[in-house]
């Protein structure tokens, strides 16, 4: 079985303009099927919402900002799924505006 991940797409984007939204993808690798994503935003500036398959974040530009936006793996009790040396899994982007 190859190893656990997550990583967000597209990665190098640091800046939406006022208005504009931005989509993030998530893909899980590795994974069974009861093994969820989970999307967690910290920040000033931004909207967000997820799709219902949880693979995309919408985050849009509402005012000047910042904000983190971190995605990690969760089992279907919604605990964090976590790698042998105990970090979760998971990946992270931040975005300005």
């Amino acid at each position: 079985m190859p190893p656990i991940n997550v990583l967000i797409t597209p990665a190098n984007i640091t800046s939406v303009n006022y208005g504009d939204t931005l989509v993030l993808s998530a893909e899980a690798i590795g994974v069974t099927d009861d093994i969820k994503i989970n999307w967690i935003v910290e920040g000033t500036g931004f909207t967000t919402r997820v799709s219902d398959n949880g693979k995309e974040c919408y985050i849009t530009s509402t005012a000047d900002g910042s904000a983190t936006v971190t995605v990690q793996l969760v089992d279907s009790d919604g605990e964090v799924i976590t790698d042998a040396e105990g970090n979760s899994i998971s990946d992270k982007v931040t975005v300005s505006s």
